[in-house]
């Protein structure tokens, strides 16, 4: 009897260690994620300030917009488990009114991202059929 309640308790711990982990994995993924977003997301801007400067410059000529090849925005929007992220971030940073809105807020920025980048795509794919 004892011995099946010490095997119990550390099955327990076993599991809550185990869940431990996986939030501990899952938010780290996603950060490695937004810090790969980022970066590209800044030069993907430039590269559209650039297109706009050359519009601006020839109205008549539409030329190929850059884009940078980087698809962790959909990876991170469409991929990632949402629901688990959500309450890995939860766990870490603490459920306080404010952080149920941070959580949201980045994730509205990632699916931001995550359309104006299809959006971009769209627009090249349009460029080329008008050619």
């Amino acid at each position: 009897m004892f011995a099946g309640i010490v095997i119990f308790l550390i099955l327990v711990w076993l599991y809550r260690l185990s869940i431990r982990t996986i939030r501990e994995d899952r938010l780290t993924y996603v950060v490695s994620l937004l810090e790969s977003i980022i970066p590209t997301a800044k030069q993907q801007a430039e590269y559209c300030r650039i297109q706009s400067d050359k519009m601006k410059a020839d109205s008549l000529h539409v030329p190929h917009l850059q884009l940078e090849a980087n698809r962790d925005p959909k990876r991170l929007s469409d991929k990632v488990d949402q629901e688990g992220v959500y309450h890995a971030f939860l766990n870490k940073y603490g459920r306080a009114k404010e952080n149920y809105k941070k959580f949201k807020n980045i994730y509205g920025t990632i699916d931001f991202l995550d359309y104006a980048i299809d959006d971009l795509i769209s627009f090249n794919l349009k460029t080329n059929d008008a050619i």
